[in-house]
């Protein structure tokens, strides 16, 4: 569903999900995401770097 809205847009949205799943369902989760469209945000702390706006400002007080 939220695939299609997206896509139909035509926009350069991608839907992800969080990596937050229930305990002993994540390989369904993502399965399920999977088949609906959308695109896994990562699959573990090693996939990807997640970079909020509390780090951003930790990060520009580090750096000056």
């Amino acid at each position: 569903m939220y695939g299609k809205s997206a896509s139909y847009h035509e926009t350069n949205a991608i839907i992800c999900s969080t990596s937050k799943t229930c305990p002993g369902q994540s390989k369904s989760d993502l399965y399920a995401e999977h088949i609906g469209g959308g695109e896994s945000f990562r699959t573990g702390l090693f996939d990807r770097v997640l970079m909020k706006d509390n780090h951003a400002v930790y990060w520009n007080a580090f750096t000056r």
